[in-house]
């Protein structure tokens, strides 16, 4: 089995910014509902004082605003699925496993028209509220060790701090669009994260 992350990934850039650009692009209405609370956060998420979790879930909010939501994801996709990146095309499988932390609502029609399985964070797509914690990071990891999954053979991503899926895996890739190069090691990651921390 082969995983792969989506955003950043799979898909160039990221879906679930292009889509909320793309639902506020749609309906100027949203300038003054939704816009207005992620601008009144947006200061205290680069402060550290918001979470990007709690961020998350207010992102995920958009189609609480949408009076018909599964129309403008429908006309998202037929505007974006070119952004789906080559590479993947020519080598996915039917056992692919995606696993992305946008929601559900939105990446599941393009799997399902690729023809593969998807693990995302579930989203109510009624009132906006996630279901079950997001699935990013730890919650990725914490997914692969909980179900009684296949090995994996091919794990890509985009982001370092899928680390975890990748010692998990027979195989690991880190994507920088068009750049696939094997999964640094682990001393490596920790030795870029602890120069990073140090003080002078």
């Amino acid at each position: 089995m082969n995983v792969y992350d989506f955003d950043k990934t799979i898909y160039y850039p990221d879906a679930m910014f292009q889509f909320c650009t793309f639902c506020v692009l749609r309906h100027p209405f949203l300038w003054f509902t939704y816009e207005l609370i992620l601008i009144g956060l947006a200061p205290l998420y680069a402060l550290g004082i918001v979470k990007e979790q709690y961020m998350l879930t207010k992102i995920y909010r958009i189609t609480k605003y949408l009076k018909h939501p599964e129309k403008d994801i429908q006309a998202f996709w037929k505007k974006h699925e070119k952004n789906m990146q080559e590479w993947y095309l020519k080598i996915k499988q039917p056992t692919d496993l995606i696993i992305s932390a946008s929601p559900t609502y939105l990446i599941k029609p393009m799997t399902d028209k690729l023809g593969v399985k998807l693990i995302a964070t579930e989203v109510d797509l009624k009132t906006g509220k996630v279901i079950k914690g997001i699935m990013k990071n730890q919650g990725k990891s914490r997914y692969i060790l909980d179900q009684d999954m296949p090995m994996i053979e091919n794990f890509y991503s985009d982001s370092l701090s899928d680390t975890p899926i990748a010692l998990l895996s027979e195989h690991a890739y880190l994507v920088k669009k068009d750049e696939i190069v094997p999964w640094p090691h682990i001393k490596d990651i920790i030795s870029k994260h602890l120069y990073k921390r140090m003080k002078y």
